[in-house]
């Protein structure tokens, strides 16, 4: 044991660099873990109502969580405790660099943050475009809204897109593929 010390501290860098790989192992797997319990309880939660509200809280709070994560990481070790400093404090210039490439991305999701408190269409509820494609809402997320069409394609519709809508929700009854054609046509 004394041995394992000396070398400790005659090699301080060795210790720091263990200390920041057992971080990283502990922070991965505690992000793994709180993860996985969001993702069930928001699957249990969204079987038991189809709610949108649910599906941007798990986004947001992935976001949350990757995000303490990444700066418990950095700011843990004296290694890339500098590195997080300069990070960090340079969060203004990046902020205003990220802000201005990022300006559709953050219109998507302000535009699905709108979509979730408003609520103009759920998911099983067909709408049309700007543009004349329509589809029926199959999914809801923080940055886009995913339709399928009548010949079963998938499109992914940015939310600032789809918030620009026209509503035509009708049920489609299940009387056939023709049955279901023509009132697809017809809407």
């Amino acid at each position: 044991m004394a041995t394992v010390n000396t070398f400790f501290q005659a090699h301080p860098t060795t210790w720091e660099v263990l200390k920041l790989i057992f971080t990283v192992v502990v922070t991965t797997a505690v992000v793994t873990l709180v993860l996985r319990l969001e993702r069930k309880a928001t699957k249990r939660m969204t079987q038991m109502r189809n709610n949108i509200n649910l599906r941007f809280v798990e986004s947001a709070v992935r976001f949350i969580v990757i995000f303490l994560a990444v700066q418990w990481v950095i700011m843990s070790s004296s290694l890339t405790q500098s590195f997080g400093r300069v990070l960090f404090q340079g969060t203004t210039v990046i902020a205003a660099i990220a802000g201005f490439a990022a300006q559709p991305v953050i219109a998507d999701m302000i535009c699905g943050l709108m979509i979730s408190v408003t609520k103009p269409f759920n998911i099983g509820d067909r709408i049309e475009l700007e543009d004349g494609s329509a589809g029926i809402v199959k999914d809801i997320t923080l940055r886009h809204v995913t339709l399928q069409d009548i010949d079963t394609v998938v499109r992914v519709v940015p939310n600032s897109k789809a918030e620009r809508h026209e509503d035509h929700q009708h049920e489609l009854p299940d009387a056939g593929p023709l049955r279901a054609h023509a009132l697809w046509r017809r809407l």
